[in-house]
C-alpha cells in the first residue's frame, strides 16, 4: 500500500504527470483504432468483388489485388503489433452508432453489391460506377464509424 507524500506535488510535476498520462491515452486510442490502410483496402476488395461477376478475366485481377492488398495491410498491423496475435492488441469500446455504421458497410459490401447489384448483364460503365460506389459507399461508412470512435474517445 503507498502511503501519501508529506508534501504537495508541484504544480510543474503534476503537469508532466498529466502530460504523460494523456500521451500514453492517445497511444492507446490510435492502437485500437482500425487502421487507415485496412479500411481501404477491405472497401477496394468489396468494390473489386462487385465488378467481378461482369468482367471474368479483369474483375478477376481486380480481386486478387484487392486480397493482396487486403493481406499485406493485416500483415502490417501484425508488425505493428510485434508479431504477437493480433488479438492481443486493444479493443475498442464502440458505440451503438459506430456498430452500426460497421454492420451496414458490411451488409454493402458482402452482400448487397456482390450478390444484387453485381451482374453479367451489366455493360462496362455500369459495372465500373457500381464498384466504384460500393467502395466509397464502404469506406465512408467504416472512416465514419473510425472517426466517431476517435473523437469519442479523444
Amino acid at each position: 500500500m503507498e502511503s501519501s507524500a508529506s508534501h504537495p506535488v508541484s504544480a510543474d510535476t503534476a503537469r508532466k504527470q498529466l502530460e504523460a498520462a494523456r500521451r500514453a491515452r492517445g497511444v492507446s486510442v490510435r492502437r485500437a483504432a482500425t487502421p487507415v490502410g485496412l479500411i481501404l483496402s477491405l472497401s477496394c476488395f468489396c468494390g473489386a468483388m462487385t465488378l467481378a461477376p461482369a468482367h471474368q478475366h479483369l474483375g478477376s485481377v481486380v480481386t486478387i489485388v484487392a486480397a493482396l492488398s487486403f493481406v499485406a495491410e493485416l500483415l502490417l498491423l501484425s508488425a505493428r503489433n510485434h508479431w504477437q496475435a493480433l488479438r492481443s492488441m486493444p479493443h475498442p469500446k464502440w458505440s451503438f452508432f459506430e456498430v452500426t455504421l460497421i454492420c451496414v458497410a458490411m451488409l454493402l459490401g458482402g452482400f448487397i453489391g456482390p450478390h444484387l447489384l453485381a451482374g453479367r448483364a451489366n455493360s462496362p460503365l455500369v459495372s465500373w460506377a457500381l464498384a466504384g460506389a460500393v467502395t466509397v459507399a464502404v469506406a465512408v461508412l467504416l472512416l465514419g464509424a473510425n472517426a466517431s470512435y476517435r473523437h469519442r474517445s479523444a
